[in-house]
């Protein structure tokens, strides 16, 4: 038996993971964070408030990610929120998060347990977490985002074959604020816009979405102005960032508010390809939305073109 161990559970690593188990690999993922999903993220706020405070939507332009969406709507749990510019933007029905998890279901996930080296011993890959545990498997892929895949690998004892492609990525920051109102804002239909502000990047009300059942907003600011105060103290940023969002609130009180920041929030230098894989190194593979176009598609793209390359080895 074939055996693989993915490390990231966003969406890459997921559908990766996924393929390969299916043809019966054994498969093991490994994530530092408490959950699934990554940048696909919902958080509960308030009092029954959620929020998706990562990921807004997405898109279905490739017929592998096209097959993947028609077998989630005909299941509920994803459907269409609006469309731009002809293009259809899909939903997951009860919140961004409620996908992966869906996804992860069926798999041998170690979460809260950060991977810390890779060693290579002989056929096998060796990883060291944090716990002190050790996984081994023949082959290796790593999601995580660039900067983080690259001082991982600057840790282990493997070289720096990939340094040169994940030095090519980087990534936008983001701040996000979720705020619980009195009552609906004033964001027009469909809940969702991007306006023309230096501080606000994206601003959606998660009641008219129809993942809350109260109303709640995620407030994103733009990749700018979180360049610009990346460091600054989170409670002042979270007041400046709701002042900028006054057109949408006007006099509705906020009863409760939080914000989230996002270091590696979208890929603005993304290496072409939809995954790295060197000879000198044939069973460890880079991928993740650094790689490809971008976005929810293409991480997993990403991570079903990887499965596609192991499984045809």
């Amino acid at each position: 038996m074939s055996s693989c161990l993915v490390l990231g559970a966003g969406l890459a690593g997921l559908t990766a993971a996924t393929l390969l188990q299916n043809q019966g690999w054994k498969v093991t993922v490994l994530d530092k964070g408490r959950g699934v999903g990554g940048r696909m993220a919902t958080r509960r706020i308030g009092a029954g408030g959620r929020a998706d405070h990562g990921a807004q939507f997405f898109s279905t332009k490739s017929p592998e990610w096209q097959t993947w969406n028609s077998q989630f709507l005909q299941a509920g749990t994803t459907r269409m929120w609006f469309e731009r510019a002809g293009t259809p933007r899909f939903v997951v029905s009860d919140g961004m998060s409620a996908l992966p998890k869906k996804m992860a279901g069926g798999l041998p996930i170690h979460t809260g347990n950060r991977a810390l080296r890779l060693e290579k011993k002989g056929s096998q890959y060796a990883v060291l977490t944090e716990s002190g545990e050790i996984f081994e498997a023949e082959h290796v892929v790593i999601t995580f985002p660039a900067p983080q895949a690259l001082e991982f690998l600057q840790a282990s004892e493997v070289g720096l074959v990939h340094q040169q492609v994940l030095t090519g990525i980087s990534y936008a920051p983001c701040f996000t604020v979720m705020a619980v109102l009195d009552r609906v804002s004033s964001v027009p239909s469909p809940g969702g816009i991007s306006p023309d502000s230096s501080v606000i990047g994206w601003i959606a009300d998660n009641f008219m979405k129809g993942i809350s059942p109260i109303p709640t907003l995620t407030i994103q600011t733009t990749s700018d102005f979180a360049k610009k105060h990346l460091e600054g103290s989170l409670e002042e940023l979270k007041e400046i960032i709701l002042e900028a969002s006054a057109p949408w609130i006007g006099d509705r009180q906020v009863l409760e508010s939080s914000i989230h920041r996002w270091r590696y929030s979208l890929a603005e230098k993304k290496h072409p390809d939809s995954f790295f894989h060197h000879a000198t190194l044939p069973g460890l593979y880079l991928g993740g939305d650094g790689f490809g176009e971008g976005h929810v598609e293409a991480a997993f793209l990403s991570g079903y073109r990887i499965a596609e390359a192991l499984i045809g080895k």
